[in-house]
Order: structure tokens, then sequence, then C-alpha cells
């Protein structure tokens, strides 16, 4: 399992060539599909769990939101808020263990390949934050990969993961 000090590591490398793997071909159609089918209420709070580059907030066609992205990796948050300097996007530093929220803060939880990609952790732990923050009402997206534990990856997808272990 990652330690988040690991992570900001990995991140440290990914993040200049991050989008030209993860915002292209079927990476990239699979994400549009899931954002088109997206419908926020006016004026909802959303916070993106594990945001990287942005990508996915590019997508957003929506301006009317409260928009809050949180990251554990400066390098990635750096290359998101290049795309959005010149809108009101909250961009935080932030371990998606541990979040710095009230209870109920938020109308959507959106998360990008946090919970299966050793990106954090303790994905219950994210998870449960999570849900924490969530407002009564509303709704968490996931954009995930889940695998069975017995399963065993194909080489190329084990060179797309992180290392997880030594």
């Amino acid at each position: 399992m990652l330690n988040n000090s690991w992570n900001k590591v990995i991140n440290k490398v990914w993040s200049p060539i991050y989008d030209k793997i993860f915002n292209s071909h079927r990476f990239l159609d699979a994400r549009k599909r899931l954002v088109e089918e997206l419908h926020f209420h006016d004026d909802a709070k959303v916070l993106f769990v594990g945001v990287e580059t942005g990508a996915d907030l590019e997508l957003i066609k929506s301006l009317d939101l409260e928009i809050t992205p949180i990251d554990l990796s400066a390098d990635m948050l750096e290359k998101a808020m290049e795309k959005f300097d010149h809108t009101s996007i909250n961009f935080l530093e932030m371990d998606t263990q541990h979040m710095e929220f009230e209870n109920e803060s938020f109308d959507y939880i959106l998360g990008s390949l946090v919970l299966s990609l050793s990106v954090v952790p303790d994905a219950n732990v994210c998870l449960q934050e999570m849900i924490r923050v969530l407002k009564g009402d509303g709704k968490i997206i996931l954009f995930d990969k889940f695998i069975s534990k017995d399963e065993v990856l194909a080489l190329p997808k084990k060179l797309l993961r992180p290392i997880s272990s030594f």
C-alpha cells in the first residue's frame, strides 16, 4: 500500500505527462460520456476529490457551480490551476483521507480514479470522508476501475498503475 509521501513523488513524475496519457483516446472518451450524463442543480457545491491536473474540470459545462477541487499533489494542482487561472475555482492541497471541511458541505462529490489506483493509502477511509462531507441528499460520482483481489493484472495495466508495494 502506498503512503502519501510516496504518492507525492509519483505525482511529481506523472504531472508533466499526465494529460498526454489520461486526457486522450479511451480515457477521455469514457470520462466525457460520464460527465455528459451529469446534471448539477444551479449553485451546487461540487467537490472534486483527487483532481490531478483538472482534466475532468475541463469537461464541466455549467459555470453556476461552486467548485472545490482537492489533491494531495502540489505539482498536479499547479497544472490544474494553470488551466483555470481566471475563474473562481478554489483549488486546495488536501489529503482526501482527512478533509478539512465541515460535515455535509457538498451537494456533489466527484472522484476520478482516486480509489482503485492506489492513489490513497486507504480507499475505505477516503470513501468515509466523502460520505462525511456530502449533504444528506447529495450524490457521490466515482469514475474508477475495480478488480477482484484474486484477479491478476496484465503487464500493460501494471505499468499504468503506480508502484503499490515493494
